[in-house]
C-alpha cells in the first residue's frame, strides 16, 4: 500500500470516528429532557465543520502524493522499456 492509499484509509477512518461521535453527541442531547435543543443546533455543524476540513485535506495532502506515485510509476515503466529495447536491440546486433 502506498503513501496516498494509506492517508487516504487514516483521513476515510477520522470522518467514521466524527460520524460515530456526532451521533452519540446527539443522541445524549436529544434524551436529555431538560434540553431545548439549542445544543444540538450548535454543535452538529461543528461536526460538519470537521468532516468538511478532513476531505479538504484529504485533498489538498493525497492528490498531489497520488499524482507523484503515478509519475514515478510511469517513469519506472518507461526506464525498464527502455531497458528491455536495449536488451533486444543488443540482440539484434549479434
Amino acid at each position: 500500500m502506498n503513501l496516498s492509499e494509506k492517508l487516504t484509509v487514516k483521513l476515510n477512518k477520522a470522518e467514521v470516528l466524527i460520524e460515530q461521535a456526532r451521533t452519540l453527541v446527539l443522541q445524549v442531547i436529544a434524551e436529555d429532557e431538560i434540553g431545548d435543543g439549542r445544543l444540538g443546533s450548535e454543535i452538529d455543524p461543528k461536526f460538519d465543520e470537521m468532516i468538511d476540513f478532513i476531505s479538504d485535506v484529504g485533498y489538498e495532502v493525497i492528490m498531489p502524493i497520488q499524482m507523484e506515485e503515478e509519475e514515478n510509476e510511469r517513469l519506472a515503466e518507461i526506464s525498464a522499456l527502455e531497458a528491455r529495447l536495449k536488451e533486444l536491440k543488443g540482440c539484434a546486433c549479434l
